[in-house]
């Protein structure tokens, strides 16, 4: 019997799984299998992060895109346009991006284009909630995905939209409710910086507190020469546009903007010098 048992353990030791050489096959084994572990779980990480800051933003910006084409569509049904769009607008923020501030700038511009005044303040205003919540400055998304101006541009969209030229029936909205709920809208949050009395001087505002965020953002400095041209205040508004000139030499809105102005006061020979810079570039 005992003859029978050691003859047994001797058969179990000379396993090859028992002896040396096969101990460290068993552990060279383990160690792949936990690196191949390792690495598969990395890499649904990879997957589940580039589709969450990459792949979902630009998605989400491609069918904004599609919503905004729609909207600005020369069409007999529009009513019937702007649900296809808005049921886009509402698939991105469940589905995609939630809160995508570029979608509600790009909306407002296209209802704006559209003279949709009441829509396309409303998604500026609702941006606007949106990015006074970050104080105007970038999210962690916002950087990653490149959608770096995104709180700012909200504010330079609002200085656009009140400092376009409007129908009669834009001018009456604004002064029967507009006027009347600057505080509810905008202002309890982020007061003024001057008294508000017109919309060029709301836009003023908005653009303004735009440029302290960034100093150089291009559309702030061009929207704030706008409309210093649009209430005849051109010395300022050849500053903003020499400023955007300052930041790019070559820029066109800058050297549109000196362009227009100098036309308009019939200067002639900073006419022709602004000209040809503009036609060299």
């Amino acid at each position: 019997k005992k003859e029978g048992q050691g003859g047994g353990r001797r058969v179990v030791l000379s396993r090859p799984e028992y002896s040396t050489e096969g101990r460290e096959r068993q552990k060279i084994l383990l160690r792949r299998t936990r690196n191949i572990a390792m690495g598969a779980a990395a890499a649904i990480v990879v997957f589940i992060g580039t589709y969450n800051f990459f792949l979902k933003p630009m998605r989400a910006k491609k069918l904004i895109d599609s919503g905004t084409r729609i909207i600005r569509q020369v069409s007999d049904s529009k009513f019937e346009d702007y649900r296809e769009a808005e049921a886009i607008f509402q698939k991105v923020d469940e589905d995609l991006v939630k809160d995508y501030i570029y979608g509600y700038n790009e909306y407002a511009r296209a209802y704006l284009d559209r003279k949709e005044y009441l829509s396309s303040m409303k998604k500026l205003n609702k941006a606007y909630n949106i990015a006074s919540d970050k104080n105007f400055n970038n999210s962690f998304l916002d950087v990653l995905t490149g959608n770096r101006q995104a709180p700012v541009e909200v504010l330079n969209n609002l200085g656009y939209f009140y400092s376009r030229k409007k129908d009669a029936r834009f001018d009456d909205f604004f002064d029967k409710s507009v006027r009347l709920n600057l505080n509810e809208y905008y202002f309890d949050r982020h007061p003024p910086l001057d008294q508000i009395g017109t919309q060029y001087d709301l836009a003023l505002d908005f653009y303004k507190k735009a440029l302290n965020k960034d100093d150089k953002n291009v559309n702030t400095l061009l929207g704030i020469g706008d409309v210093y041209m649009n209430q005849e205040q051109y010395l300022k508004a050849r500053s903003y546009y020499e400023n955007i000139l300052k930041v790019d030499k070559n820029n066109i809105a800058g050297l549109s903007g000196l362009l227009n102005l100098f036309i308009i006061q019939d200067n002639f020979p900073e006419l022709i010098k602004t000209y040809v810079r503009l036609r060299d570039d």
